[in-house]
């Protein structure tokens, strides 16, 4: 049963970054993207998370860093999170099409639609929730302790980058933006 998670976690995560990367393509054709100085934190942020993502596949391989035994049901709610954070996101992306860009861009691209419909009727961040719910699930499945430090440290730099768009969300739309804010939750419903 350990290994079948262990896969089944593998592949999810696998083909979501396929399906993220053909996405992307698709959407800067669509609605190209504004060239960007490249800075120090630009990089980090985009390399930062490939090397996150290597660590976890590491981890899911079999080679888990502080290992904790959590037996079956330990790995289902890890299974389940990583399939609801999966299939959040996904929904979110489609939900977006063109309008998508990456995080660290920070940008509102050309012809920029405010997009309040699907999952983001209700929760503004929802790629960010799908990341933190998958994140934490996958550590789980890996039977290790970092998906604590994952939890707060995904949810952590989701604050912050959520913080970041809503200033440039704001400033563009104005008040539909306030509106939509008072409307719907950040990531969670009933929690923020």
């Amino acid at each position: 049963m350990n290994s079948i998670f262990r896969l089944l976690s593998v592949f999810i995560l696998v083909f979501w970054a396929g399906y993220w990367k053909l996405r992307a393509s698709q959407s800067k054709k669509e609605k190209p993207e504004i060239a960007r100085k490249r800075t120090f934190i630009y990089l980090l942020s985009k390399y930062g998370s490939w090397v996150l993502d290597a660590f976890v596949l590491i981890q899911l391989a079999g080679y888990s860093f502080l290992p904790i035994h959590l037996g079956p049901s330990g790995q289902i709610i890890g299974i389940i999170l990583v399939c609801i954070g999966f299939l959040i996101a996904v929904f979110a992306r489609i939900s977006l099409d063109s309008n998508w860009s990456n995080a660290f861009e920070y940008q509102i691209k050309k012809k920029h639609e405010l997009i309040t419909r699907g999952v983001y009727q209700y929760i503004r961040h929802t790629i960010y929730t799908g990341m933190i719910l998958a994140g934490t699930g996958a550590e789980l499945v890996a039977e290790s302790y970092v998906f604590i430090p994952v939890f707060v440290v995904m949810s952590i730099w989701a604050y912050t980058q959520a913080k970041k768009e809503e200033r440039i969300l704001s400033t563009h739309f104005g008040k539909s933006y306030q509106e939509y804010i008072n409307k719907s939750w950040m990531f969670f419903p009933s929690i923020i």
